[in-house]
């Protein structure tokens, strides 16, 4: 009785690894066409299209000044991905699932003056996704934009002084992984390279994207001044 029971337990697991094959094989040949197989449906799934993920800061949708700048910036960035899509079939079809997220982080100088850092996440079927940053500051309750120029005297904005803190703190944190031609021509005194920053109660920070300053590996980078390196030159309530 007992040698009955092991040979049909033998032969009922066999039943079952051999009933497990074909759908081991399907699985396989799905992955080779760059699907994706879905084992409750037996079916293999081949998708293409675009999405758009966005983090929305609601902590800023109170105010109608803010509100209106950051809706505006997330439907143009909404807006020009999508209309880029370019789908190319000739290559493998995960290729052609293109993707953006935007996040954000946020930076409060005060209770009323306050930055919001966007990161811009993408992939466009590439070797690998991409990544930038938007940033805005507001006085949320003067209900305005701060510009970079406001926070300094007659809005003259010291590039000299930015370009060689920045330029040496760069050197310091990338170590072997710094390059000075890339950190001169990602900084310098050209204020298109100074678009994204926002402000700490005690630091003037900028933000760099990726391939700005150093080579993708090391990824995108930041570089915060004291607000003390600029005694004089800074407007109220920015003077400390």
């Amino acid at each position: 009785m007992k040698t009955r029971i092991v040979t049909l337990s033998i032969a009922l697991i066999s039943l079952f690894a051999f009933s497990l094959f074909p759908a081991a094989a399907q699985e396989d040949e799905c992955y080779a066409k760059n699907g994706t197989w879905d084992a409750d449906t037996s079916q293999c799934k081949l998708t293409v299209g675009v999405t758009v993920d966005v983090d929305y800061p609601l902590d800023f949708a109170a105010y109608p000044a803010a509100a209106a700048v950051i809706d505006a910036y997330i439907t143009t960035q909404q807006q020009t991905f999508i209309s880029s899509y370019t789908p190319d079939y000739s290559l493998p079809s995960y290729t052609n699932n293109w993707w953006m997220g935007i996040s954000h982080e946020d930076y409060h100088f005060s209770d009323d003056i306050r930055s919001i850092v966007f990161t811009n996440s993408f992939y466009t079927g590439g070797a690998h996704p991409n990544s930038g940053f938007n940033t805005f500051t507001f006085d949320v309750t003067a209900d305005k934009q701060i510009l970079l120029e406001d926070l300094f005297v007659k809005g003259d904005i010291p590039w000299d002084t930015i370009s060689t803190f920045v330029q040496d703190d760069l050197t310091t944190h990338l170590g072997d992984l710094s390059d000075a031609q890339m950190i001169e021509l990602g900084t310098g005194t050209n204020p298109d390279n100074y678009k994204s920053w926002a402000l700490t109660p005690d630091s003037l920070i900028f933000f760099f994207d990726p391939y700005q300053v150093a080579a993708y590996v090391a990824g995108p980078q930041q570089s915060a001044i004291p607000l003390s390196t600029f005694a004089g030159q800074l407007n109220p309530p920015f003077a400390s």
